[in-house]
């Protein structure tokens, strides 16, 4: 099982000038060097809580066949494709009569394959791509403001190299974690 982002984010949950104001600063010499913490601090934040805060597009590959399959990064949005490689390395989009998406709009989000379809044999090496979309939404209004808080938090205390809120940044996080079973 492996992943790979497929479209990234249009927008950012939380925006340099929102990151420059919450620390202070007014001009545009260290633009740069924030982007830089404001990225780290999403990637963070993203890793810690498990979750894609803003609409993304995912591909998993899986290496079997499945009967259902519980898809990562919460905010599950839509499947948009399952794409199976057969025996013979041809390529086969599954139709979307075949199977059900379940958990819409939640972090259980996931595929169940109905009884009218089963997979055939199947190419030995990563047979078969789930293509989905997960996250809050398109723009940084959609994030809850606590994960958006300790983006900004952690950003400045890379800007700062003060670490003293590390708990605080946590105490934000915490609520938002989920385990998507697996790594």
């Amino acid at each position: 099982m492996k992943l790979k982002l497929e479209t990234a984010p249009s927008a950012l949950p939380v925006t340099l000038d929102e990151l420059k104001t919450h620390l202070g600063v007014t001009d545009t010499a260290r633009n740069t060097l924030i982007t830089g913490y404001l990225n780290t601090a999403i990637e963070h934040i993203e890793t810690m809580t498990g979750r894609r805060l803003i609409t993304q597009t995912w591909e998993l590959v899986l290496d079997k066949a499945f009967l259902s399959v519980k898809l990562p990064y919460g905010q599950f949005q839509s499947i948009d494709s399952i794409v199976y490689v057969d025996s013979d390395e041809g390529s086969n989009t599954v139709d979307s009569i075949d199977y059900y998406t379940d958990g819409v709009g939640t972090d259980e989000g996931g595929v169940i394959m109905l009884d009218t379809f089963s997979f055939p044999t199947l190419y030995d090496y990563e047979p078969i791509t789930v293509t989905f979309v997960c996250g809050y939404g398109d723009a940084a209004t959609a994030v809850p403001e606590s994960l958006q808080s300790a983006i900004m938090l952690f950003a400045e205390n890379l800007f700062l190299g003060d670490h003293s809120n590390k708990d605080t940044i946590k105490n934000l996080y915490t609520p938002y974690k989920i385990d998507w079973g697996f790594e």
